[in-house]
This record gives structure tokens, sequence and C-alpha cells, in this order.
């Protein structure tokens, strides 16, 4: 009997292509089966893969939840679905021979040894990585904590370049999304210009001298060769040089995005339901303003002042016209676009019809 491995992954995009990559892989060089399996979430992004039932990402996506709370259900959930689909498999003469998960799943693990089937980690990351965290529970967890204390500490770990704090793994910065969870519904102004565009001094001030005093939280993220300028940062503000925008703009927190209007988070912004209050710069991003504004409805443009730059007043009434009482139609009208987009990419749906059509 061939081997059966079953590949089971985080319903992320970034684990979802490598991952597929390996199954397609394990089937051309060992001629294995290979069962592909993923959360409903994904569903859409995918045909011929066995989903693991019990959890609805958007059903659960509720102000009351935080990330942790929303992990720890899908684990339950997830692990008791992969249970019954290895059973089930077993039932139809499939048996799995391995189970095969991505990072964040180890839950998978669990359930394979409660199998007695064997199982593997496929690491995501490099392999650097996984020997800072090997080395961590193996005898240097007190001189690398030593080293994220003090940034002028170096540490020598076996196979691995002198490294500082700042080249050290690390989690979320400064931890936003607990940030995030501390936050009303619909309350926070996520601010984000991509990661080409960078934004003149006087349009910085602006951003900055707009988000203060509208009295709005926000989360901004600069990078370090902008800096904020002093004060822009305080109780109500965080800004970070990294995060995971769709995990962003799908906490129950964020009630604006502030963007450059470029394609890829005009389509988030869409896809999330985030109504948003457009900045654009160049290329397309014009254009994809002027449809969010006069178009889709499910945005308002900013207008630029005769330095062209976007002042603090209009940045304000922008704000207050997206997430104010008078904001109450542009809300509605992103997420109207929202069930749009998700309908167009579940099956059936314009964009899986057309992408069908494509692949003949």
């Amino acid at each position: 009997m061939l081997p059966h491995f079953l590949l089971v992954t985080y319903p992320l995009q970034g684990h979802i292509n490598p991952a597929l990559q390996l199954a397609k892989r394990l089937a051309d060089t060992s001629a294995a089966h290979v069962t592909f399996v993923t959360t409903a979430t994904a569903h859409p992004f995918l045909t011929h893969a066995a989903i693991l039932e019990g959890y609805d990402e958007n059903d659960a996506n509720t102000a009351s939840d935080s990330p942790t709370q929303k992990m720890t259900r899908f684990n339950l959930a997830a692990s008791k679905s992969l249970l019954e689909l290895v059973n089930s498999l077993s039932d139809q003469g499939r048996p799995v021979t391995c189970i095969i998960y991505t990072l964040l799943l180890s839950w998978a693990a669990d359930v394979a040894c409660q199998l007695g089937i064997p199982s593997a980690v496929f690491w995501l990351q490099p392999a650097a990585v996984f020997s800072v965290y090997h080395h961590y529970f193996h005898g240097y967890k007190e001189r690398i904590e030593s080293c994220v204390k003090d940034p002028e500490l170096t540490l020598n770990l076996p196979g691995l370049p002198p490294l500082a704090s700042r080249d050290l793994p690390s989690g979320d910065e400064k931890d936003y999304k607990k940030w995030l969870d501390a936050k009303p519904p619909r309350s926070v102004v996520y601010v984000s210009f991509g990661s080409l565009a960078l934004l003149q001094k006087r349009q910085l001030e602006e951003i900055t001298k707009g988000l203060t005093e509208s009295g709005r939280p926000f989360l901004w993220v600069l990078r370090k060769a902008q800096k904020v300028v002093e004060g822009g940062e305080d109780e109500r503000g965080m800004v970070v040089e990294w995060c995971c925008q769709m995990e962003v703009l799908s906490h129950p927190s964020i009630g604006c995005f502030m963007t450059h209007c470029g394609w890829n988070s005009t389509v988030e912004s869409l896809f999330s339901g985030v109504p948003t209050v457009g900045v654009p710069q160049w290329s397309d991003q014009p254009t994809n303003a002027k449809m969010v504004e006069d178009v889709w409805g499910s945005g308002v443009r900013g207008r630029v002042s005769g330095e062209d730059v976007v002042e603090a007043e209009e940045l304000i009434r922008c704000l207050d016209a997206v997430m104010g009482e008078e904001g109450e139609g542009v809300r509605r009208k992103a997420e109207e676009w929202r069930e749009k987009a998700l309908e167009a990419v579940r099956e059936g749906g314009s964009s899986h019809r057309n992408l069908g059509e494509v692949c003949g």
C-alpha cells in the first residue's frame, strides 16, 4: 500500500502556498497519496481540500473574543475534526500513515500520538530561527533572555553568527494584538501606507497632528526611516514597524483604515468590510481612491492642500465622515462590499467561475 500523508496547514496564504508545494513534491517523488487539510476559512481559495469542520472564523469574529480565545476555540474544534477525518479515511480504506502539520498547529501532533501515527512539523521559517528556539529550550534560555533585555550584549549560539537582541526572533512588536483587544469595537484607526511609499516630512506631521487631535485610538505602521514626530504616540496610539495587515483589518476594534489605496490594501479593506480614508500617492492609487469614494462608496478621499499635502483638519474631517454618526452609510457600503467579495470567491461565485474558465 502506498504511503498516505495528511498535510494540515493553518489558513494563512503564507502557510498554504509552501504546504501545497510540499504536497505536490510528496505526490511526485514518492508516488504517495496526499490529503491536504485546512479550515473552511481558506476553502474559497482551494478545491478538493479536506476541511476541518466545527469552526467558522467569520461567525467567531465577535467583539468579545480575543485572538487567544479564538485560537483556543480553533484548536479544540480542529483537533476533534482532524481525529474524525483520520478515522473516516481509515474506514474508507485510505489509512493515514503520517501527519504533517505547519506552524501554530502543534495539537496535530497530539492527535497523531493518540492514533499511533507518526507526525512531523513542516517548519516554514529559516533553520537559523529554528536553531535559536532549539537552544532556548536546551541550555541557553537565561543567556537568550539576558540578550533580549540588554541591546548591548552579544549572544553566541552554536552554529550561528554572533547575535544582538535586534537579530533574535520575537513575538508581535509591542504586542499590538493585546492592545487592540483592549479597545472598543470599531474605535481604532489603522494607518498604513504600504512598503514602498515614503511620505514627505510635512505629510507625516499632518497625519500625526490629525490622529492626535481626532481623539481616536490609532495603530500606525511606520518604518524606522520615517520616524513619528515627537508626541505622535501616547496612550491612545501605538506605532509599530510591522503587523499582519489582514489580521488587523479583521479585528473587531478596527473602525477605519487610513491607506495609500494600493490595490492589495484596497482589496483587503473590501474583503474585511473596513471603510477607508484614502491618501493616495502615485501609480494606480488615485484611481483606486476614486473608485472607493465615488463608485463603491466604502470610504472617503482626503483632499490635498496647495502644498500637495492632506492637512490635519482634512484628515479629521475624513475620519468623522467614516467613523462618526454621518458615516453610517459608508460603513454600511463597506459591509455590503465585504459580502460581495466573499460571494465572488466562493464556489460558483464570479471569481471562482472566471478562474475555472481560464484553467479550462
